[in-house]
């Protein structure tokens, strides 16, 4: 499925339920902003974890100008895998495995959606 397509579906999903139901919304959103609060303090052992997890063989961490930049050789993101990050409760970690990845979204404010190989 085309990348664009994947996001544009994402998208309209969760903003036709925020348009149903605000007061959830808004909900979730401080749900989100705990849990990324929380893992705030592992962010780097969360992005080796999410590495491991892919399948990754090599890891890259570099700046570039005001950008962290992240990258692995492991398996590219799926659709499911976009879509968990864009649900809490739809992550098919389980109980015990980490949900951290969000904590990703707080150092790169909302940025970073790939997951690209590394050179």
């Amino acid at each position: 499925m085309n990348e664009t397509i994947i996001l544009d579906s994402v998208r309209d999903e969760l903003l036709s339920e925020a348009k149903r139901s605000p007061g959830l919304l808004a909900d979730l959103a401080n749900l989100e902003r705990y849990v990324a609060e929380t893992y705030s303090a592992r962010s780097f052992i969360e992005l080796l974890q999410n590495a491991d997890d892919a399948g990754a063989k090599r890891f890259l961490v570099m700046q570039d100008g005001d950008r962290l930049i992240c990258a692995n050789d492991g398996r590219p993101f799926s659709c499911n895998d976009f879509y968990s990050l864009c649900r809490s409760a739809s992550s098919d970690k389980k109980r015990g495995q980490s949900i951290g990845y969000r904590d990703r979204l707080q150092i790169c404010g909302g940025n970073g959606e790939r997951n690209p190989p590394a050179q």
